[in-house]
């Protein structure tokens, strides 16, 4: 019954280390089809070039693809709702039904909606954030801020301190069990 305990408890550790970081986890499109939209990451500083790409399929080779950026939300209210910001750009879908446009990425700094129409599978949004840095930029050392946080050291720590617990107090029966026979 230990050895059982022992390996369960091994096997949980060595999965929840082995649990990749989600740091450079994929922008997902939403909702989920045949169509995706990518904008080649999630944070971007104010005047970065991002690079944004429809898939559809072959029914939308030649058609025009409508890209609608629009600012959703600011950090800071510092945006009135009257400076609402919309950026609208069209790209021609090839023949395999991907289409690419390339916008500077807004100053205001905030979330944006990144949302693509005219293509055969229906309308598909994605998102991303323009933020400042909180230190001047430095090209050899790209690293910005990401939305949200990484929970993998809290989550290996939390595991290891409940695998301790579960092997003392499977030390502390065993020890129970072997004095009240006695």
């Amino acid at each position: 019954m230990l050895k059982r305990v022992l390996t369960l408890m091994t096997a949980f550790v060595v999965v929840a280390l082995g649990v990749p970081t989600g740091a450079a986890s994929p922008v997902h499109a939403y909702p989920p089809g045949c169509a995706t939209v990518d904008t080649g990451g999630s944070t971007f500083t104010p005047g970065a070039t991002i690079t944004i790409t429809a898939t559809g399929d072959a029914r939308d080779n030649g058609h025009t693809i409508t890209f609608t950026i629009t600012l959703t939300s600011t950090a800071p209210a510092s945006v009135a709702p009257a400076d609402t910001i919309v950026i609208v750009v069209t790209a021609i879908a090839n023949a395999s039904g991907v289409a690419v446009v390339t916008v500077t990425a807004p100053t205001t700094p905030g979330a944006y909606m990144v949302t693509i129409s005219n293509i055969t599978c229906g309308d598909v949004s994605s998102s991303f954030i323009v933020k400042i840095p909180d230190k001047p930029v430095d090209p050899n050392d790209p690293d910005l801020p990401h939305a949200g946080s990484n929970l993998q050291p809290w989550l290996v720590t939390s595991s290891a301190a409940v695998a301790t617990g579960l092997g003392l107090w499977v030390v502390a029966r065993r020890r129970r069990r072997s004095a009240s026979t006695a």
